[in-house]
């Protein structure tokens, strides 16, 4: 009979290949369309069938999700047919599976359905029902137009419900095509030759100070664009200051500790004459630490006005702490690492002696990184107690790391500059070889500043490249770039707004009086 021929053909099993994609209809429902193709027996299928379908979160076993979807009489014309199915607010991000039940399909058929073999996964495109509705079911905002969706009616926000603009992201962004590099190539050199020493800089980098050995102190308040000099010439050895820039300290090899509460404007000498070598601050600039090449580590909890002598008689060449100041860790040239945990009192000496030259941790302390010369880069994510050697032997001389520690910038003296983006890890050479110092950087690692000993002082800051992984401004394209025409000006425009005009086809800037065309 043809009903038992049918069943004994469809057990062994063919094969079906489908695809789904999101019905278009409007309004929106939980339903799309499926479509297969079915064999029966090494041959396509020309005949009615009737089909059971069940949804399951797993390709084998598993349990059902919502209720079977029954569909019979469907033509299967040279082994293609097409269905549509609804199993309700299913789709909620998860893996789910097809399983799909088949009959011969007759008016009355006694026959069972017979399961076919493997349950087919439903891939992305069903889940367009779930983004559309925002996971919830409800009625979307987005409309459909092709295989693109879109919203006029207002701003979108990422990680904020109040999106200033048309797109609003708070948090990173990862796309294919769009890549962001925290050094760019292309170092800017600004300020004139000098014997440049040490730099330091404000958590959001627009305050900068660096010092010159025998020579003056130079200041920025535009993130290191400009220049101007204070106080005399000595012979300054390291420069601190306080997150927000406004407490300064600076170190005189062979003189004392000068002292700025007003952004590096006036400084006042304080403590004895010393072998200064490095200074470092915590956030709020109230404690502070100072190390001696030859001498001692000096403890300040009064904003460097007085300062207290701790530790042995060691050849300390730098000094960093977290931003509370309660973890420090001091390096001696030719001898160990020293870590602190009661804001400098007492220390514990950690690691192999070795060339340290600098050193430099993360707002919490955790993650810390110290060079040596002419020896490798060691890293530690214990706040300091153990280390681990990365990157080859070179003659490093500085090192500065981001609030968070996952970016990360290493200088060498007549060599290049380093940076590194996954703590300490992997390295990346930039820039041409010089006489590279001191490095510094802002909290967040986007903006950095290096200086050379008889050379220039050297400025970057973020690249986003479109297209490119190289990018050599702030944002390079590597393409075409659209901006949709516009019948009207934008309202409340400041200098250097730009838009298409879609009325005489040109490009307009704005000059802070009038727009202008380009052409």
């Amino acid at each position: 009979m043809k009903n038992v021929k049918i069943l004994t053909i469809l057990v062994l099993a063919i094969v079906i290949v489908s695809w789904a994609k999101v019905s278009e209809a409007a309004p929106l429902g939980n339903a799309f369309t499926y479509q297969g193709h079915l064999y029966d027996a090494n041959h396509v299928a020309n005949d009615t069938y009737d089909f059971k379908f069940r949804l399951y979160d797993y390709s084998v076993t598993g349990s059902q999700i919502g209720s079977d979807v029954n569909v019979p009489d469907i033509n299967v014309i040279d082994g293609y047919f097409t269905v549509e199915l609804d199993f309700g607010s299913v789709f909620d991000g998860n893996e789910r599976w097809l399983e799909i039940g088949v009959r011969p399909g007759e008016l009355g058929d006694p026959n069972v359905y017979t399961t076919l073999s493997p349950r087919q996964k439903i891939t992305a495109t069903p889940y367009a029902l779930y983004a559309k509705t925002a996971g919830s079911g409800g009625d979307s905002l987005w409309q459909v137009n092709g295989t693109s969706i879109y919203y006029n009616n207002g701003n979108v926000g990422i990680g904020t419900t109040s999106p200033a603009a048309k797109l609003e992201v708070n948090g990173n962004i990862k796309t294919a095509g769009i890549y962001e590099t925290y050094m760019i190539t292309n170092w800017t050199p600004v300020e004139s030759n000098r014997n440049w020493y040490s730099v330091a800089m404000s958590a959001d980098g627009t305050k900068q100070t660096a010092v010159v050995i025998v020579g003056q102190i130079y200041i920025s308040t535009d993130s290191g664009n400009t220049w101007t000099a204070k106080e005399s010439s000595r012979w300054w050895y390291s420069v601190a200051m306080s997150a927000d820039g406004t407490k300064q300290t600076a170190v005189v090899y062979n003189g004392q500790i000068y002292v700025s509460t007003d952004s590096g404007n006036t400084w006042t000498p304080v403590e004895s004459n010393r072998n200064w070598r490095s200074v470092a601050m915590s956030a709020d600039g109230t404690k502070q630490t100072a190390v001696v090449q030859n001498g001692q580590i000096y403890v300040s909890t009064d904003s460097g006005n007085t300062w207290t002598a701790k530790e042995s008689s060691r050849n300390w060449y730098s000094v960093a702490m977290s931003a509370d100041g309660t973890k420090q860790t001091a390096v001696a040239l030719g001898g160990q690492i020293y870590v602190s945990t009661d804001s400098g009192n007492t220390w514990t000496a950690k690691e192999s002696s070795r060339n340290w030259y600098s050193v430099a941790m993360s707002a919490d302390g955790t993650k810390q990184t110290a060079v040596v010369r002419d020896g490798q880069i060691y890293v530690s994510t214990d706040s300091g107690n153990t280390w681990t050697a990365k990157e080859s032997s070179r003659n490093w001389w500085s090192v500065a790391m981001s609030a968070d520690g996952t970016k990360q910038t290493a200088v060498v003296r007549d060599g290049q500059i380093y940076v590194s983006t996954d703590s300490g890890n992997t390295w990346t050479a930039k820039e041409s070889d010089r006489s590279w110092y001191s490095v510094a950087m802002s909290a967040d690692g986007t903006k950095q500043t290096a200086v050379v000993f008889g050379g220039q002082i050297y400025i970057s800051c973020i690249g986003v490249g479109i297209g490119t992984t190289n990018p050599a401004r702030k944002l390079h394209i590597s393409d075409a770039m659209r901006l949709e025409p516009r019948a009207t000006a934008p309202s409340s425009p400041s200098e250097g707004d730009i838009y298409m005009d879609s009325t005489d086809h040109k490009l307009k800037v704005y000059d802070g009086t009038t727009w202008q065309a380009c052409w």
